[in-house]
């Protein structure tokens, strides 16, 4: 009870200060529920229990994300409008705040002085509009679906998830009905739907974090409810685009032969030109050219298409001339400015491997996946850049040799593309043979030691809790393929394992284990598991710094996995790719 007084504490002046209300003792009850309800509309946590979980263990969980870097209220450009455009969109806003005034709580009213103060640019006033909506209005999805819009503006995708998905669970079993437009096209004809809307940008907020699988499943999910051309062709659009991000390629052709390119539409034009891009297999000489009659939206969003399209062929070049076009564009709130902005950063993928192999892991396995995935730099788990070494595969072919599996699948690699870069990340450990050996001794020993000892009933418990965990998590390390070993549930299974080993093992050894010298060398290897890590992470980030537009895969061994993620997650200027390589 005390902690969370304490935290009641620290929290309210922030909140109250952040929300302008005037709160003292003779605040009545019912502003005090109004100030909660506000509350729990800025910060959702998740519950245990029925109640709000503030554990330690879920505050970590959600570090990432509340890391996010989002654009600063203040920090971001203004929309590039003309004086006339402006003054009307002036117009419209002084009109819905004064169909606000006559209807303070009014959802549509809400919503309609939120979106007319979005198109000028205000997007965190525009947020305070949709957040108080969702305070009298919780059960209607307009509000949050209008949130994770301008969270996505803001580039907080996580929270632009967590609205949107909000709005899927609201619109389940619902009629779906036509959403006006804003600023309407020239036939003033909405083309979309509130349902359309929501998992269109839902897909959109998955696109820009990277999560490109997920993406795919959201957009067949808004392909569903898009009842016109013009929506279909968006939602096909990004569908196409997150398919291949995700290395899915023979799935994007196939659905592309569903495409009508003589389709007529409204206003979506731009997404069509692109689709056709790909149908037609265009070839561009000079991107720049191709683009110099595009203006405003347009621009980003057929320019972001066109980079995406030539990075896809493999003309880098040209691709990152076009996504450097498109950030010199007055568009920042644009999605094709967003998405080039993404493209711009260094993307990371981090590919968790078995040093030895196993039956569906290969170097062979491994050695396509690199060719197919075409990066710029690859890092592996070694101090040193790699070197081939002349006769390497005839050695292992005859048993004369057993190098790790990445080195292998390197040096298959590097006959056929013989320019790219290979650099090490991990520190300098003298015998990585000799390594192995010291920790696997200490470990087993550890374990035998606790195995053996007359433990009580709830440590034995514990114990087994974790052996159990262990034992699975290796099982599939030894039967799994590359799509097993890097999904998010087993690198979820290893920070469980990690943080056992410290909240559990390592007590247990105190208490049981006599040979004290035995539980030291085991602790040191708890503590320089996570100094390695952390080496490792800051020579990652080294080799990241500007390489802009770069796409770099790091090879590791997969129980380092866990621990990269959740540190690069989010990182300012990169773009971590969280395919979890289905197709693999």
């Amino acid at each position: 009870m005390t902690l969370r007084i304490y935290l009641l504490l620290v929290l309210l002046p922030h909140c109250l200060n952040a929300y302008s209300i005037n709160y003292n003792h003779k605040d009545s009850h019912d502003q005090l529920v109004a100030f909660y309800k506000t509350l729990r509309a800025f910060e959702q946590p998740p519950l245990k229990n029925g109640a709000p979980d503030y554990t330690q263990a879920t505050f970590t969980s959600r570090m990432p994300e509340a890391q996010q870097t989002c654009a600063t209220k203040g920090n971001y450009p203004l929309p590039e409008i003309s004086e006339s455009a402006k003054n009307k969109l002036q117009q419209n806003l002084d009109a819905a705040i004064v169909n606000l005034e006559r209807n303070p709580n009014g959802l549509n009213e809400l919503i309609w002085a939120g979106r007319r103060t979005a198109y000028l640019g205000n997007y965190y006033e525009a947020i305070d509009f949709f957040s108080k909506a969702i305070v009298l209005h919780p059960e209607s999805a307009e509000p949050y679906r209008h949130r994770g819009h301008r969270w996505i503006t803001l580039r907080c995708y996580d929270k632009a998830i967590a609205d949107l998905t909000t709005a899927v669970g609201l619109i389940k079993g619902k009629t779906d009905v036509i959403e006006l437009d804003g600023m309407p096209n020239e036939k003033n004809i909405p083309t979309s739907t509130l349902q359309s809307n929501i998992w269109y940008h839902l897909g959109l907020a998955y696109y820009l974090k990277g999560d490109y699988n997920q993406a795919v499943t959201v957009f067949n999910s808004c392909l569903g409810v898009s009842t016109n051309p013009d929506m279909f062709i968006s939602a096909a659009n990004w569908y196409n685009n997150s398919l291949r991000k995700a290395g899915r390629i023979s799935e994007a052709d196939e659905f592309l032969k569903n495409i009508n390119p003589n389709v007529e539409l409204i206003e979506n034009h731009d997404y069509l030109r692109i689709l056709k891009l790909y149908i037609n297999k265009v070839e561009i000489n000079d991107p720049i050219d191709f683009l110099k009659n595009e203006a405003g939206l347009g621009a980003a969003s057929y320019g972001y298409g066109l980079g995406l399209y030539l990075s896809l062929k493999r003309e880098k070049d040209k691709a990152n001339l076009v996504f450097n076009h498109i950030l010199n564009l007055k568009q920042w709130g644009a999605f094709g400015y967003i998405a080039a902005e993404a493209e711009n950063k260094t993307e990371i993928q981090i590919i968790g491997v078995l040093h030895s192999g196993n039956k569906n892991i290969n170097y062979k396995v491994l050695s396509n996946f690199l060719v197919e995935q075409n990066p710029d730099i690859i890092l592996w788990e070694q101090e040193d850049e790699f070197k081939r070494v002349f006769g390497l595969l005839t050695a292992y072919r005859l048993k004369i040799a057993r190098p790790p599996a990445e080195q292998m699948a390197l040096q298959k690699l590097t006959q056929k593309n013989k320019s790219i870069t290979i650099l090490g990340f991990d520190t300098t450990i003298k015998s990585r043979k000799d390594y192995l050996k010291k920790i696997i001794k200490i470990d087993d020993s550890i374990h035998e030691e606790l195995y053996h000892a007359r433990l009580t009933v709830e440590d034995s418990l514990a114990y087994d809790k974790y052996a159990k965990l262990r034992n699975e998590t290796f099982d599939q390390y030894l039967e799994g393929t590359l799509s097993n070993i890097n999904s998010p549930a087993v690198y979820e299974k290893e920070i469980s394992i990690r943080e056992m080993e410290k909240t559990i093992i390592a007590p247990l050894a105190d208490k049981y284990v006599n040979d004290k010298i035995l539980v030291n060398d085991f602790k040191e290897e708890l503590s320089f598991w996570i100094a390695r890590n952390d080496y490792m992470v800051k020579r990652i980030l080294e080799v990241a710094r500007n390489q802009n537009g770069k796409k770099i895969i790091i090879l590791t061994g997969v129980a380092h996995k866990y621990y990269f993620v959740d540190k690069l997650n989010n990182h300012p200027g990169i773009n971590l790719n969280l395919n979890n390589l289905s197709s693999q």
